[in-house]
């Protein structure tokens, strides 16, 4: 889901082919159970989560999306909520409530990158439970503008829990009769070409990379001015300074694009200690999670995407002053730059 966008999650592969072997659909994809056939279990809303509602085709397709080639061919129903604890928690309350509940497990949790997955079995009823960690900015967006997920915020946990019955297969479809095709005329014999002389396509050029000067030490940029040293810049793409009636508890967001120029792949590590914004009045506004370790890694010609929120305590609601008028937006020991700046003047 982000820059790294994220939510287009692949992860679920890892767990999709033993889900539907045990199912027994084949490649088959099938449609969501009907209403009134949905698997009958009680597997429990990890404590303090907030449910989100979704329409039923959301479900399927947020499901689809992680990679599931089918849903399974028995009745089976799902639910979708969020927490402010981190999947480590979630994951630790499922392997001590599950087994004191009768579920045993059929498959240890599978973990890649924030996303991560365990199967249980009680009876003829399966259980998958799917936690997506730490979501950002940018994966709420595209979970919101595809599935239509509301009430999530930046650090949430998602859950999806989805379950199915091996005993209450879901009807099979009675496929609609097919026409037989008209036999083709047979064509008659044509006139052989001569032969043509081709000439061999030329070789596809390897691409080349075109040295960017570096910005100058101590230069102040405008958004959307990239900040060059080494073969790498960074790009301030966007800030917004958040309105005293907005709901969003960070007084400022801000969007980066970072370019990999190189000819090699770049292990793209840093701290968001080293992002802060000082204000015309002289305050300071770090990350709005209190800083920690960021990065990727960011192939040749390629670029990384992220964003943040900034305040001037962590997780603190704040407004900027209506007096401030402007803010330089601070990076430094960025991959190959020390120090780059950015003005954004307030537009109130």
């Amino acid at each position: 889901m982000g820059s790294n966008s994220g939510v287009t999650v692949r992860f679920f592969l890892l767990v999709s082919g033993i889900i539907f072997a045990l199912s027994g659909c084949g490649g088959q994809r099938t449609a969501s159970a009907p209403p009134g056939s949905k698997a009958s279990v009680d597997i429990p809303v990890y404590g303090g989560a907030s449910l989100i509602k979704v329409d039923q085709s959301d479900v399927t397709n947020l499901l689809l999306d992680f990679g599931a080639g089918s849903l399974p061919c028995y009745e089976h129903s799902s639910t979708i909520f969020a927490t402010t604890d981190a999947a480590d928690k979630v994951s630790a309350f499922y392997d001590k409530d599950l087994p004191s509940k009768n579920w045993r497990l059929e498959s240890d949790w599978e973990n890649w990158e924030k996303y991560r997955a365990s199967m249980w079995k009680r009876g003829d009823v399966h259980a998958l439970v799917f936690l997506l960690d730490n979501l950002t900015s940018s994966e709420i967006d595209t979970l919101w503008k595809r599935f239509g997920l509301e009430g999530l915020k930046p650090g949430y946990s998602l859950v999806v829990l989805l379950i199915w019955d091996e005993s209450r297969p879901l009807p099979t479809p009675t496929p609609l009769p097919t026409n037989t095709p008209t036999p083709t005329r047979t064509p008659s014999p044509t006139w052989t070409p001569r032969p043509t002389v081709t000439t061999p396509p030329s070789p596809t050029p390897v691409p080349t990379f075109t040295p960017v000067p570096d910005t100058r030490e101590g230069s102040v940029l405008e958004i959307g001015q990239p900040w060059s040293s080494l073969g790498v810049q960074l790009v301030l793409t966007k800030a917004e300074v958040r309105s005293v009636r907005d709901w969003e508890d960070a007084p400022i967001r801000i969007w980066f694009t970072f370019n990999n120029l190189t000819k090699n792949t770049i292990n793209l590590q840093f701290s968001k200690n080293d992002i802060y914004i000082i204000d015309d009045r002289g305050e300071r506004y770090v990350e709005w999670y209190g800083g920690g370790v960021d990065g990727a890694n960011v192939n040749a010609g390629k670029s990384f995407n992220f964003d943040y929120y900034m305040s001037p305590s962590p997780r603190t609601r704040y407004r900027v002053p209506s007096e401030v008028s402007s803010f330089v937006l601070h990076v430094q020991n960025f991959s190959r730059i020390g120090h780059a700046q950015w003005r954004v003047n307030i537009v109130r």
